[in-house]
């Protein structure tokens, strides 16, 4: 009776967490005008659009799951799913949350080590900013004569003021240091056999955990199928915008 208590506990409060990130990303939203605007919508195309954005979403799980394989664990695609919805709704309330939140969900469900699934989150977004700027690369080429101007004046200008405004700064030069210094500290209090340092230890632990888990890109089982998903990926992602206008 009191497991079935504390289950019911348990759903509604994930029932009521919900909720109140649903409040948190429609808050300052205009419904009326939203459910207006939906009315006008020729439904069909949007109707494409979210199938294209649904094969988007289990690719991403499927690619997730190649990157967790080499690491000695199989979860379920279901699960992997579950875990990478859990985390969408996570950024709704607060960006970025979400990439710890699915590995939190994944480790709960699958038993897979946290540090483990962060370091591959790690890798798949870093490859996403590299394929990021490789479609930004593509339309800039195909699109010169439109976006030339624009893009120089807008971004690359911006962003190489920024960065030489950034490397120039004492401040940033000092913090980069000192992270230097606190990873190498770090890392040889962990190999120190003191039991007063078990804080020191579990931080190193961690560390390796998220470096063994970058690692999975260099042992893919599919490395076929990962090329392949991760192409998939982003040209379901074209397609949910083009669909759409």
């Amino acid at each position: 009776m009191r497991s079935l208590l504390s289950t019911y506990i348990r759903y509604a409060l994930l029932l009521a967490l919900g909720i109140g990130l649903l409040i948190l990303a429609f808050r300052g939203v205009n419904l009326s005008a939203t459910l207006q605007e939906i009315r006008t919508a020729h439904i069909p195309w949007l109707l494409v659009s979210i199938a294209t954005s649904l094969v988007a979403f289990i690719s991403r799980a499927v690619r997730w799951n190649l990157l967790i394989e080499p690491l000695g664990y199989r979860p379920a695609l279901r699960n992997t799913a579950y875990s990478l919805l859990v985390g969408y709704l996570a950024n709704l309330a607060l960006p970025r949350l979400g990439e710890v939140t699915r590995c939190g969900s994944l480790n709960r469900v699958e038993k897979v080590p946290f540090d483990l699934l962060l370091g591959t989150v790690i890798m798949e977004r870093a490859l996403d900013v590299v394929c990021l700027l490789l479609c930004l690369t593509a339309t800039a080429i195909i699109e010169f004569q439109r976006l030339g101007n624009f893009i120089n004046n807008n971004l690359l200008s911006p962003l190489r003021e920024k960065a030489g405004n950034t490397m120039q700064s004492p401040l940033v030069l000092l913090s980069v240091l000192l992270l230097v210094v606190l990873v190498v500290v770090l890392w040889r209090a962990g190999n120190r056999k003191d039991n007063s340092l078990g804080f020191l230890h579990r931080i190193r632990g961690l560390m390796k955990g998220v470096v063994q888990g970058l690692r999975s890109i260099g042992r893919l089982q599919k490395p076929g199928a990962f090329v392949f998903h991760t192409v998939l990926i982003w040209f379901m992602y074209y397609l949910m915008s083009y669909t759409c206008f």
